[in-house]
């Protein structure tokens, strides 16, 4: 988790002054918003690395295949390649709707519900493909993780050790309390992408419902 994130300020740092330039320096909110509260989380990225040791030495990956690498990033363009997917209007995504939705399947643990859920909303965003890039990128790590949990659990009951759904629950509980407030960055980043800037959908790695070899 700590070297996804150190990642992901390395590549925005880079693109920052890229961005700032095609926009005049509009993007700058965006770009130091987004490094700050990565650089933030590092606080919490360290002890969970640690706490997921235990069960990595025991061969159940925790934390292992939950982040998606950072190499796996799109590379760096100066404009979107179409115009598919571009509306003038912010779309409405009623993402509070969303948050309810995912904290009541949380609280009773429904990790399935909460995959089918999410895999539902993220093809709902479809049609707005250019905008929306971080709320997407939050619910694409929310499903990835409540499919891991249950994969976590099972082989953890197999190898008769403790049970990892602690810390895979704080992990699943911060990703849904944020996918309200990412949409600010989708909100701010919107103007920029309807005049062709590809900010944020090019910034983050597509992340797979489920990892092929786990």
């Amino acid at each position: 988790m700590t070297q996804h994130l150190q990642e992901a300020i390395e590549i925005n740092q880079k693109r920052r002054p890229l961005y700032s330039k095609l926009s005049g320096g509009k993007s700058l909110k965006i770009s130091n918003t987004l490094i700050f509260f990565e650089k933030l989380s590092l606080a919490s990225s360290y002890p969970l690395d640690i706490l997921a040791k235990y069960w990595q030495k025991r061969n159940v990956p925790v934390l292992e295949y939950e982040f998606i690498p950072m190499s796996e990033t799109p590379d760096f363009k100066e404009c979107f390649a179409n115009q598919q997917g571009i509306t003038q209007s912010f779309p409405d995504l009623k993402t509070q709707l969303i948050v309810k939705d995912c904290a009541s399947l949380f609280k009773n643990s429904d990790y399935q519900g909460i995959v089918n859920y999410t895999d539902r909303v993220i093809k709902e965003t479809e049609e707005y493909s250019k905008h929306m890039c971080m709320v997407r990128h939050i619910l694409e790590s929310i499903r990835r993780a409540a499919y891991l949990i249950e994969r976590h659990i099972e082989n953890s009951q197999k190898l008769q050790i403790r049970s990892p759904e602690f810390i895979c629950r704080y992990l699943l509980k911060s990703q849904i309390s944020i996918i309200h407030t990412s949409k600010l960055f989708d909100y701010w980043a919107h103007p920029l992408q309807k005049d062709g800037i590809p900010i944020i959908f090019q910034d983050v790695p597509f992340i797979p419902a489920r990892p092929d070899n786990y």
